[in-house]
């Protein structure tokens, strides 16, 4: 009912509607007055359209309120007759009709739906809409019912994506020779306005499309003259002739189209030699595929495109860029490159990503980016909060600003930067990296990061090398991930790209020119440009617009003389040594600049060099365009629009070795003097200066006198993208410029400080021989000229590398000197700090109460440097002394005051490490609240990248959900994966014995894999720490899978005693301890399973954590229960039972609690109180039930007493061996 009380009427005819109606019970007519989803696009449809928002189509049955001033008083919307120019697309498959003979008939009606729903798809994402399908074929309109200027070139892109699509669903379904060919026809239509689907457009137009279609070759988009007027500054079209068309009088002139040559808003490329795409559509509609799959699942999507150089990555890219720009929806496109010139530019495809966004280019002055951080910054991040925490770290990319953030800060504000850009307008994001062979580690960890923790649509395109994989293999083992190889060409594709490019060449050297390419396309291309050059190839008229025609008189002896270079190299050398002098110098200055350059950058440097002024330059920069050498970037998205690149790497690269050395070097200096001057506004500066300085010395001789000062100047400028290099989280990037520093310094107090910057970055990365070899001479005092703050800073990373290692003993060694009074007095308050947390940790793993003094002490000192973080770091540090002296409460205000500084400064990092410590506080007395906790801090420490935390915050969510028995949810989550290395050890001994329980208890079979991986990360030398803990706990775990029980049970006794001796009854306690008990149990040692309770029993109540009172009340139950030579009375026994089901179930530990009632009531059958078993015995099958604890549920019928031995209760492994 309306809101008035009336039943809504039929817009048509007037009647009375039923309740929830799709049509007129009447007269048919459809029923969707605003709201809910337009029938043809699928966009929510905001009440009271006429006219869909995405698509234009109209609302059946919509209706304008006479009274609304801001719509014309049109009246009630019907089918009405109009005359519209329309763009009528009529496809046909070529093959269906075979295919379908040898199939059954329900197997081509879901090959047919299939193909309906795809053809749906593309047009509907273009605009267009399906007018009918007509068995095979499909019929689609643009231009109804609202127009819009590039309807053709709509429709035309719509024809390109079907017939692709078709190939493509023929290749997937068995049938390569299925293909489609498509007509695409402009022209003038009479349109019923109101109809959907049939009935919409009929006139001249129609039938002509569909004749063109027929005259079409299969897997080909023929168009009029028409269409081909209106849309011929994007698509390449070839005249394929007139042709005679039944119901015309004239022959028609049709044009097939080749490729799409300019994106939507502008051209991409200047060259002169443009390919079209050849060998490439397969590769091309996996990316299509993929940018849509991930906007619908709304999630981010890894895709590394692999090849050789030069056979079309960076093309592929391209395409993917000039189809998003043909789409109707706006996407928000960021396309950033690694640099090979620079080692140490750590970033830089992102920071241009960032660039490109908020419109600065790289020479932009400080006040410039700034100013366009913060008009983006107050767009995208609606949250004042948010912004001042965001715009410094953003800042950090883009300037020189030597502010230093932890990586795992950096990583998140990025995430951050890109859920943003997504959120506000609700667009997906594309990111493509070009040349990421060269892309820093801390580039490819942040896409690794960003590809499996950001929470929008986001298509990551990376484009490649194949050393990129076979340096980093793990990219593409991410969640996810897509890996797209391009291979050679073949011989049937090259020549066909040949034949593209110029017509008419004689088969014999085409077969010549198809070799000597060896499928590598760009060779194929660098050929035709070397024709071109030297006039052997010349322009029109030709049949195929942009491509290229023997010139007269040349015959195949001449083309065979000229394609003699057998390399690519010396073939580009050859086009070069056709340049004027001027042109020459002019590209050999600009290759030093690097593969994109200013032409501010280039004038500099050609004015130094005496060529010429601005004027003369821009004029040489034009000819070596004109000849294909040259490029400028025109995309109105990228960073360096407005700059100039070189068309091909190797041009670059022949233009800069064809230089003398001499020439070479004085070049590099010059470059150094420019960009000094830009090193105070942009940060990445400053590893390209130090490049240009390192090339430099490299081409002086020994004898120069330069060289000393060269030095001196390449360490400074190193040092600095060092600093930078580790300040935006890229410690390997950092570690290669400082290794590079030293190996070049002279300097000897310069080459401590190098290597203590060095061992930091070795220190991130967990590198523990390369800490040693960097700073352990320096701590145990035998590196000549090291200060007492050099030693204690260089004892500080080394003890804290070392700490978890069989070179513990040393670390230790190496602190004890700082135990003194006043031994850090005359140190920095960082150093100081980080030596008294070295201390504390050291010693809490020993458990020693000194801890807490060196706790205290730490705190002090964070203090003192006012540092949030790092006063975080120290009350964590307090925090796990307090809770290791058993002073709970203390523990947990210290820990509340380390949440809240987190939440007020935004720490990521610090305050993910807090929740996870609360979580672990409360895992054994509040599961819900631990859960609550570990399931924030996961989240936190995989936005901000610290995969330790996040391992420990894994650890603690799935235990708390093993606990309660919400298994399924934990597999769903993936809080039971382990992550498998020595630093996550402390996890994945948790993960695995939580894995293990319920693959025992559901009777599954488990993976041994994982298992033996975590066991062979555990480290013998430090048995007698928390590690031994763990890996007692591996050693259980691997050998009860194995068979092994005698060796299961004595390292589960070994794990539970330590765990004991070094936590007291928390932390890891009450996991281990009831593990250790129940293998007790099973394996029928009921002595050692008491032995183990009587620490429990022995403490103080108030120091046993809930969750472990109720689980010993449990074990005592099940122990006596079970031993046939127990002395325990039997109400004791009912009683530890009955209070331990109390008290699991009040924590909601569901499958233990289960445990214990299975336990009591088979105990109870077997004293004969049947009766008082029955209502234990059907809660524990209820709960098994539905835990899917199969195991478990064979196990409690085969506990049912013996009826041979009456009283006899059989242990787990004794019932077992029974069954």
């Amino acid at each position: 009912m309306s809101s008035m009380g009336l039943a809504p009427a039929c817009v048509s005819c007037g009647a009375e509607l039923v309740e929830d109606a799709r049509f007129c019970r009447l007269c048919g007519t459809p029923v969707a007055v605003g709201g809910g989803e337009c029938a043809v696009c699928r966009v929510e449809l905001p009440g009271g359209s006429r006219f869909c928002p995405g698509c234009g189509a109209a609302v059946p049955g919509a209706s304008v309120s006479p009274t609304d001033s801001r719509v014309p008083d049109v009246g009630v919307v019907s089918p009405t007759a109009e005359r519209r120019v329309t763009s009528v697309l009529f496809g046909d498959l070529v093959g269906f009709t075979a295919l379908s003979e040898s199939r059954d008939p329900e197997e081509v009606r879901d090959l047919l739906s299939r193909y309906f729903d795809a053809a749906r798809e593309i047009v509907t994402r273009y605009g267009g809409l399906i007018e009918k399908f007509i068995g095979d074929a499909v019929m689609a309109v643009w231009g109804v019912p609202t127009s819009h200027e590039d309807d053709a070139e709509r429709a035309v892109r719509a024809g390109l994506d079907l017939v692709e699509s078709v190939a493509s669903f023929g290749e997937s379904v068995g049938a390569p020779g299925l293909a489609m060919r498509v007509g695409v026809v402009t022209g003038q239509v009479a349109v019923t306005v109101g109809a959907t689907q049939q009935g919409m457009v009929a006139g001249d137009a129609v039938n002509t499309a569909s004749r063109v279609q027929a005259k079409a070759d299969p897997g080909s988009v023929w168009v009029d003259e028409q269409t081909r007027s209106l849309a011929g500054s994007v698509f390449d079209f070839i005249d394929v002739g007139a042709h005679q068309l039944k119901g015309k009088a004239e022959p028609l002139q049709l044009f097939g189209v080749r490729a799409v040559m300019r994106a939507l808003e502008g051209d991409l490329s200047s060259d002169r030699v443009q390919a079209p795409l050849v060998g490439r559509h397969r590769e091309a509609a996996a990316l299509r595929d993929l940018l849509h799959l991930t906007g619908e699942e709304r999630r981010p999507r890894l895709v590394i495109v692999s090849g050789a150089a030069g056979v079309g990555k960076t093309r592929l890219g391209w395409e993917l860029r000039k189809y998003i720009d043909g789409l109707p929806q706006l996407l928000l496109w960021h396309w950033g490159r690694c640099l090979s010139y620079g080692d140490g530019v750590a970033f830089s495809a992102l920071s241009t990503a960032v660039r490109s966004r908020i419109a600065v280019a790289e020479d932009d002055d400080e006040a410039a980016v700034r100013a366009g951080l913060d008009v983006a910054l107050q767009h995208y991040v609606p949250d004042a909060g948010d912004r001042t925490w965001l715009g410094p770290r953003l800042a950090a990319l883009l300037d020189s600003d030597t502010t230093a953030f932890g990586r795992q800060e950096l990583f998140g504000a990025w995430l951050m930067w890109f859920e943003r850009l997504s959120l506000t307008d609700g667009k997906q994001l594309v990111w493509v990296i070009d040349d990421a062979q060269y892309a820093d580690d801390g580039l490819l960890d942040f896409v690794e990061h960003l590809a499996t923790a950001a929470r929008v649509p986001l298509l990551l395109v990376v484009l490649a090398r194949p050393e990129l994989l076979a340096r980093r293999p793990g990219l593409a083992l991410v969640h996810g991930a897509n890996l797209v190889g391009l291979e050679t060409l073949s011989a049937t594709d090259t020549g066909a790209l040949l034949d593209l490019l110029v017509e008419g060449l004689p088969a014999d050297v085409r077969d010549e020119l198809v070799a000597r390419a060896e499928g590598n396309p760009l060779f194929a291309i660098e050929t035709v440009r070397s024709l071109y050059d030297q006039h052997l190839a010349v322009d029109g008229p030709v049949r195929t617009p942009g491509a290229l025609r023997l010139a007269e008189g040349v015959d195949a002896a001449r083309l065979r003389a000229m394609t003699a270079p057998a390399s690519l190299q010396v073939l580009v050398a050859s086009r070069l040594d056709l340049l004027t002098s001027a042109q020459r110098s002019v590209l050999a200055t600009a290759s030093v600049l690097g593969q994109t350059f200013t032409m501010k950058g280039l004038a500099a440097l050609t004015e130094r060099a005496g060529l010429g002024g601005e004027a003369e330059l821009v004029v040489t920069l034009r000819e070596l365009i004109a000849r294909d050498l040259l490029t400028t970037i025109t995309d109105r998205l990228a960073a360096d629009t407005g700059q100039y690149a070189f068309v091909q790497a190797v041009v670059r690269a022949v233009a800069y070795q064809t230089q003398s050395r001499r020439d070479r070097c004085e070049a590099h200096l010059g470059v150094v003097e420019y960009l000094q001057s830009l090193a105070e506004t942009d940060g990445e500066v400053g590893a390209v200066i130090a490049q240009h300085l390192h090339d430099a010395l490299g081409l002086t001789s020994i004898d120069d006198p330069r060289r000393v000062q060269l030095q001196a100047r390449l360490v400074d400028w190193i040092e600095r993208s060092a600093r930078r290099a580790a300040g935006l989280g890229a410690p390997a990037q950092a570690l290669a410029a400082y290794q590079q520093a030293i190996e070049i310094t002279t300097d000897p107090i310069a080459l401590i400080g190098l290597r203590l910057a060095a061992a930091d970055c070795a220190l991130t990365l967990a590198d523990v021989e390369l800490v040693v070899g960097l700073a352990g001479d320096i701590a145990d005092g035998t590196m000549t000229g090291a200060t007492r703050e050099d030693r204690a800073r260089a004892v500080a990373t080394v003890s804290r590398m070392v700490r978890e290692t069989e070179r513990r003993a040393q670390g230790w060694a190496l602190l004890q000197p700082f135990l003194a009074g006043g031994a850090m007095d005359e140190l920095s308050a960082r150093t100081a700090l980080r030596l008294a947390r070295e201390l504390a940790n050291y010693l809490g793993d020993s458990g020693d109460v000194g801890e807490r003094v060196w706790a205290e002490r730490a705190l002090v000192y964070a203090e003192q440097s006012a540092d949030p973080a790092e006063i975080a770091l120290a009350l964590n540090c307090l925090y796990v002394a307090e809770s290791g002296l058993g002073h709970e409460r203390v523990a947990a205000g210290i820990m509340e005051m380390m949440i809240d500084l987190g939440r007020t400064h935004r720490l990521g990092t610090p305050l993910a490490l807090a929740l996870t410590n609360k979580a672990e506080l409360y895992c054994p007395r509040d599961l819900e609240v631990s859960l609550a906790c570990s399931s924030e801090a996961l989240e936190l420490a995989q936005s901000h990248g610290n995969s330790a935390v996040a391992s420990s915050a894994r650890k603690h969510a799935g235990a708390a959900l093993t606990i309660m028995g919400h298994w399924d949810r934990a597999a769903e989550l993936g809080v039971l994966a382990p992550a498998v290395g020595r630093r996550y050890l402390h996890s994945d001994a948790i993960v695995l014995a939580c894995t293990a329980a319920i693959a025992r208890a559901r009777a599954q079979d488990v993976d041994v894999e994982p298992f033996r991986q975590a066991l062979g990360s555990v480290d013998d030398g430090l048995a007698d720490t928390e590690a031994g803990v763990w890996g007692r706990l591996l050693q259980h775990l691997n050998a009860r899978l194995t068979g092994d029980l005698s060796a299961a049970t004595q390292h589960a006794l070994v794990a539970a005693e330590l765990s004991v001796r070094l936590n007291g009854m928390e932390v890891d306690t009450p996991l281990v301890l009831p593990w250790a008990v129940d293998a007790m149990v099973d394996s029928g040692q009921f002595d050692r399973a008491r032995a183990l309770l009587s620490y429990v029993d022995s403490t103080d109540d108030w120091l046993v954590p809930p969750l472990l009172a109720g689980q010993a009340l449990r074990l005592h139950g099940s122990i006596e229960a079970a031993d046939p030579a127990t002395s325990a009375d039997p109400a004791d026994i009912e009683r530890d039972l009955l209070a331990g089901i109390e008290a699991l179930d009040r924590l909601g530990a569901a499958p233990d609690r289960a445990r214990a009632q299975a336990v009591l009531g088979c105990y109870l059958t077997r004293l004969g109180r049947s009766a008082d078993a029955v209502d234990h015995l059907t809660a524990a099958r209820a709960t098994f039930t539905d835990l899917a604890a199969t195991g478990w549920l064979h196990e409690l019928e085969l506990s049912i007493p013996d009826p041979v031995t009456p009283g006899r209760y059989r242990a787990p492994e004794q019932r077992a061996e029974s069954s």
